[in-house]
């Protein structure tokens, strides 16, 4: 599980759960913590960048930040002792809020996954972080297997170092003629959202479904979930 907390990392927003259905299918879920416990949705919690406190550290010091498609991303560049973040939702789920928590930054280095929905992404997030002033690079891994990113990028033996020379070498990001800005806005989230390198639907929970917490032997019976990791 992934907790969001604020940028003081004193209050808990939600937490993002990863499923791994029984024909290896991964499942998001994302939960309100109002306290005392988490809640069957994330509801109105704030929406916030992951490892924000991170950012604004960041922010202060004028360095540069990866923005990546997922938290596992996030953990393995932070492997290397540099700043990344991510947020809830991955591709496609970008809020205006996230292009605030950006601004000062010294570059964002973007990292797509290698699929539709990485490309989707940038074309949705680059041109409004370039129109809120935030110089952006989109560094394309080279290589990458289909549906690959960052993390899979370096397990298959390439390393960080070769990383910051295709930062350093990428152009800097230009919003294509005539390319209307869409600026992203929040919107009402479902129970459960699969992986952005599944289809990209989102679906309920099932009929009958009753969130108690933690529940997790219902969601197994309801889903065919088979395995519920950290």
């Amino acid at each position: 599980a992934y907790d969001y907390w604020d940028e003081t990392d004193t209050v808990l927003l939600f937490q993002v759960r990863k499923w791994i259905k029984a024909d290896g299918g991964k499942y998001f879920t994302q939960h309100k913590f109002d306290g005392m416990e988490f809640m069957e949705k994330r509801f109105d919690a704030r929406l916030v960048l992951w490892h924000l406190s991170a950012l604004r550290k960041a922010i202060e010091s004028k360095d540069f930040v990866f923005l990546v498609e997922g938290e596992k991303d996030v953990l393995t560049l932070e492997g290397f002792g540099v700043t990344a973040t991510t947020n809830p939702g991955g591709a496609g789920k970008w809020d205006v809020s996230y292009t605030e928590s950006l601004k000062g930054v010294d570059r964002v280095f973007m990292l797509p996954d290698n699929d539709d929905a990485g490309e989707n992404h940038v074309t949705l997030v680059a041109p409004q972080l370039l129109d809120a002033g935030i110089p952006v690079t989109v560094v394309r891994l080279p290589n990458l297997k289909h549906k690959g990113d960052v993390t899979d990028w370096i397990e298959a033996g390439n390393t960080f170092d070769q990383l910051l020379t295709l930062c350093s070498e990428a152009p800097d990001y230009e919003k294509p003629a005539g390319l209307v800005t869409e600026v992203s806005q929040k919107k009402e989230q479902t129970n459960f959202a699969p992986d952005e390198q599944d289809d990209q639907s989102e679906e309920a929970l099932p009929p009958g479904y009753e969130f108690t917490q933690p529940n997790y032997l219902k969601c197994l019976e309801l889903l065919g979930v088979g395995d519920y990791p950290d």
